[in-house]
């Protein structure tokens, strides 16, 4: 792993264009260890991520896919601002990145209407803002009487509706799903195949997570082949999906 110093920088929104990439990332490692407060016999030290790079650019839909462990969600925590890495560059234009994901984000205590509030004033909404799209969260989530219930009570799947259904309807311009259409009915999973379609054409710059080689072709640009925390290919997102089908068969 090479040591470079670390850099994050947010750029002004007003430098945002279609010629400059909404992230850049430049080499960055991520290593993962057993916390200093968790006595172990055998600590373990794991390279998350190895040296990796790769460009987004504003209205694109990039997809990442990969096996188990090979560092997706770690990636996208790094994007989110949730990991610092250990080396590298990152820079992201614009404003805040809205990571979706089933396992963060959320606080458990708060009822769902009350988390999506905060999910959508964390993306720039003002208080009355956020309340003002409470109903349409609720209608697209189909949570019912579940929506103003302790998100203790919810399901996965219930939690990536919420998270789903709050992203889209904020200004986010910056949105990374993790595994989010995986979950869910059969209903739902359209509902949520049309609103991808609908943020394709919004120009919103989104990162999509998948171990579906068929969501990566059908939604996504530019896809990456991530492998042990490195990137095994870029190329366009057909691409991507027919070789790492070949490689999994």
């Amino acid at each position: 792993m090479k040591q470079k110093k670390i850099t994050d920088i947010k750029a002004p929104a007003a430098n945002v264009n279609t010629t400059t990439p909404v992230i850049h990332v430049d080499n960055v490692s991520v290593l993962l260890k057993t916390p200093f407060f968790m006595k172990t016999k055998h600590p373990v030290k794991h390279l998350a991520l190895n040296d990796l790079s790769f460009s987004v650019d504003k209205g694109q839909v990039f997809g990442i896919i990969g096996r188990n462990g090979s560092g997706k969600s770690t990636l996208l925590r790094v994007l989110a601002r949730i990991i610092t890495p250990d080396s590298g560059i990152i820079k992201t234009y614009g404003k805040k990145a809205q990571l979706l994901t089933l396992n963060v984000g959320f606080e458990h205590y708060l009822t769902g209407r009350d988390n999506s509030v905060l999910m959508a004033m964390f993306q720039g909404m003002s208080h009355k803002e956020a309340l003002s799209i409470q109903e349409e969260v609720k209608e697209f989530s189909e949570l019912d009487k579940w929506f103003d219930q302790p998100i203790a009570t919810y399901s996965s799947g219930m939690k990536a509706r919420l998270g789903f259904a709050t992203a889209i309807k904020t200004t986010a311009e910056l949105i990374l799903l993790d595994e989010v259409l995986s979950v869910g009915d059969v209903s739902f999973k359209k509902k949520a195949a049309d609103a991808m379609k609908g943020l394709i054409k919004s120009n919103r710059t989104v990162v999509l997570v998948s171990n579906n080689p068929n969501t990566i072709s059908n939604y996504a640009d530019q896809a990456m082949w991530l492998s042990n925390g490195e990137a095994k290919l870029i190329s366009d997102a057909k691409t991507i999906a027919e070789i790492y089908t070949k490689d999994s068969s």
